[in-house]
């Protein structure tokens, strides 16, 4: 039979660390709660749990810390400075309860600015809802100590598909049915029940189609056209709301966020990660491999505002042009943008780069983005950096490799000094570019890398045709490209192919050497 809490506090301290010795972390927490007491009798004990099992997933590799230092050496005190953590929780083991409050201790008994890299797994929770809902409001306690540290810096990375835990919904109704009026028999667009993939697929793409040219809201998205003449839909977005609201921090101090995956951006994570990005001063958020499209998006991009925001990236993720301005606009402070990977849906509108985002440096992003903030010449008068990727989904490699040349041109007529990386993912239409380029002599590009990603065959036709080309940049001062010119080779002589040619280069960077001109 337990003892009341009253007769507990009587007991001298030697046998009540006895007596709470045998009890479990959680049972411990709750009864440090009771009084000053039991709180200086169970911390120790609380403490010598959670060492032992911060320990364990150290041993395993799912926590690592850097510079490396001892767990119990960690939890001592304040005031322990650190460059580095990572948290790998993706296994059963390492997704109990007691071992998420021990990762809590580590994390609350710090105070630290440095980066927090927690990757995710939950495959194992979805599948065992009793463990889930208690590891939710954990992980999100775990969050919550890391984004009150101030400058703080938080990379979640991980997530699997889930649509019974998608924040939104989508629902096709015809045109003369109502909002108010019941929805037909018809599935929303996200549930899979009954319904054959490809069918499901084209759903999903005839969905985005439909509304990419039209900034969604709670209420009716996309035009009411018939569908190819035969009955006019419009679609009707539904904002979930999850049963479990996790605690949030009421003032976060994160400076970097970095979403790499869908659980943040799903249920019941949505909303606390919506609401910490409004309330902490970042300067830096990016996301990474998310499954949301483009109506999510829209949704999303009107419901946050970051008023310290500097560094943007959407990564792969699906932005129509028309929401991203209306973003961009409110975010006058961004310096540096990155849109790689994405598509671009929609235009901005004409002569809109002259008033978006005056103080812009650098900007990453294939060749139909970059050309968009390039226009008109005097837009973004600080812009000087610039990364453009040869990838664009079902697009040919040949047709856009040649759209760089429209955007060449559109750097040669700015008046800044540029510097400029090209991003090659194929070989295939490379070299025909190379050898019949229109780009105009571009004066005012300084510093040039190339760099050759994936599986990339660099034959020795491809890199001379690229020393060849490199004579379209006369004021060329530094030159770096990540494959190797074997020197050894006399066909590929560094003196030849650069120095003699090439009068105002000062370095050349291939692989992992670098050449300097002789004084």
């Amino acid at each position: 039979m337990a003892l009341p809490p009253t007769l507990l506090t009587d007991l001298p301290p030697e046998l009540l660390h006895e007596i709470c010795s045998g009890l479990d972390t959680r049972t411990l927490l709750l009864l440090s709660q009771m009084c000053h007491g039991l709180f200086d009798v169970a911390q120790p004990i609380i403490f010598k749990h959670q060492i032992a099992r911060l320990q364990s997933l150290a041993d395993s590799g799912d926590l690592i810390i850097k510079p490396g230092r001892e767990i119990k050496s960690l939890m001592n005190g304040k005031g322990v400075p650190l460059e580095y953590i990572h948290l790998n929780l993706s296994n059963s083991t390492s997704w109990k309860t007691q071992t998420l409050h021990s990762c809590y201790g580590l994390f609350s008994r710090m105070d630290y600015a440095g980066c927090t890299d927690i990757h995710l797994s939950l495959g194992h929770a979805w599948k065992h809802p009793n463990q889930a809902v208690s590891g939710w409001f954990q992980l999100a306690a775990i969050m919550n100590a890391i984004v009150g540290n101030p400058g703080s810096m938080l990379t979640v990375t991980g997530g699997e598909g889930n649509l019974n835990h998608w924040p939104f919904t989508y629902t096709l109704l015809p045109t003369n049915t109502s909002s108010t009026d019941p929805p037909p028999p018809v599935p929303p667009l996200n549930s899979t029940k009954n319904s054959i993939p490809i069918i499901h697929q084209f759903l999903q793409f005839f969905a985005s189609l439909r509304t990419r040219f039209s900034a969604p809201r709670n209420t009716l998205v996309g035009d009411p056209t018939p569908l190819y003449g035969v009955r006019a839909y419009h679609i009707v977005q539904n904002i979930k709301t999850s049963p479990h609201k996790l605690p949030r921090h009421p003032s976060p101090l994160l400076h970097a966020f970095h979403i790499n995956g869908n659980h943040l951006l799903h249920l019941p994570f949505f909303s606390w990660t919506i609401d910490t990005i409004n309330k902490a001063p970042i300067t830096c958020l990016s996301f990474e491999k998310t499954d949301l499209r483009e109506q999510d998006w829209g949704y999303i991009l009107q419901n946050i505002t970051i008023p310290t925001l500097n560094e943007l990236s959407f990564g792969s993720s699906r932005v129509t042009f028309p929401d991203l301005q209306l973003f961009l606009e409110r975010h006058s402070s961004i310096t540096i943008l990155n849109l790689m990977g994405g598509t671009a849906i929609g235009c901005l509108v004409p002569y809109s780069s002259k008033k978006l985002l005056p103080q812009l440096v650098e900007f990453a992003g294939d060749p139909d983005y970059t050309e968009h903030f390039l226009q008109p010449p005097e837009a973004h008068p600080d812009l000087n950096f610039i990364t453009m990727s040869s990838e664009f989904g079902i697009i040919s490699f040949e047709y856009q490799y040649s759209r760089f040349d429209d955007v060449l041109e559109l750097i040669a007529q700015r008046k800044q000094t540029m510097s400029l990386v090209l991003l090659l993912q194929s070989e295939a239409g490379l070299l025909n570019w190379l050898q019949n380029s229109t780009c105009p002599p571009v004066e005012n590009l300084n510093n040039l890398e190339i760099r050759v990603e994936g599986r990339f065959f660099v034959s020795t036709a491809i890199k001379r045709a690229i020393c060849d080309w490199l004579e379209h940049f006369p004021s060329l001062f530094h030159f770096k490209i990540n494959i190797n010119f074997d020197v050894s080779d006399d066909t590929l002589d560094i003196n030849t192919l650069f120095w003699d040619r090439f009068k105002q280069l000062e370095t050349v960077e291939c692989g992992r050497n670098t050449y300097r001109r002789a004084p």
